[in-house]
């Protein structure tokens, strides 16, 4: 069962933090007092938007400083020490999957028959779950935000449907004009962004993730790699 709400993004506010939907008894959370309800809203003063943030800010922390909202509105700071295997005990309410902006002419979910399950006419457009799930997107849409964080907390592989390789048959297909169906100029300005900052210790560790990079995109013809 896919772990996100079908409720579409575009129809719902986007609120701060990542809630509490769970606290295990007897965990580091419930001995926090945390609650169902309460909204993690940052870890050592970085923003959670999900759970996934959760638990990339919070992997091998010993130490760490938690801000909580609670349902009434008071905030909690939290200094933690724990040990670095230990888990705080806690589950997060679903993610609500970004939404596709594209048209495409073979989109199976306009496809569906109307007594389909909701989650079927769920037309994701999201890199978190082509991470978590293996959902493919088109990446006509991903931000500049979006390719930092697939790259800070590695969110690999990811699952990309290129469609077609000639740009204008890929740009008729999915039904949006050339210049969104063109993504190689966002991997060109990402991997040079990401090549001048790496440290030698860094390069190390990222450098599998980038060689199946470059090995799809290069596949792919849709990539420029200077």
């Amino acid at each position: 069962m896919y772990e996100f709400a079908v409720t579409p993004a575009v129809t719902q506010i986007r609120r701060r933090g990542v809630e509490i939907a769970e606290v295990a008894a007897g965990s580091l959370g419930a001995e926090l007092e945390l609650e169902p309800g309460d909204r993690v809203m940052s870890v050592n003063g970085r923003v959670v938007r999900d759970y996934l943030d959760f638990r990339f800010q919070t992997a091998g922390e010993t130490e760490m400083v938690v801000d909580v909202r609670k349902p009434s509105g008071e905030h909690w700071e939290l200094n933690i020490e724990r040990d670095e295997a230990e888990d705080f005990g806690l589950s997060f309410e679903q993610i609500v999957p970004r939404q596709c902006a594209n048209e495409c002419l073979f989109c199976f979910c306009k496809g569906n028959p109307e007594t389909a399950r909701p989650s079927l006419f769920v037309r994701d457009e999201d890199v978190r779950l082509s991470f978590l799930y293996g959902n493919y997107t088109t990446l006509t849409s991903i931000t500049d935000d979006e390719m930092r964080r697939v790259v800070e907390q590695r969110l690999t592989p990811q699952y990309v449907s290129v469609h077609a390789t000639d740009l204008d048959v890929r740009a008729y297909l999915l039904g949006i004009d050339k210049e969104r169906a063109d993504i190689s100029g966002r991997f060109t300005r990402r991997w040079c962004c990401v090549r001048r900052s790496m440290t030698a210790k860094s390069c190390a560790r990222r450098s599998l993730i980038w060689r199946n990079c470059i090995r799809a995109c290069r596949a792919s013809r849709l990539c420029r790699w200077d």
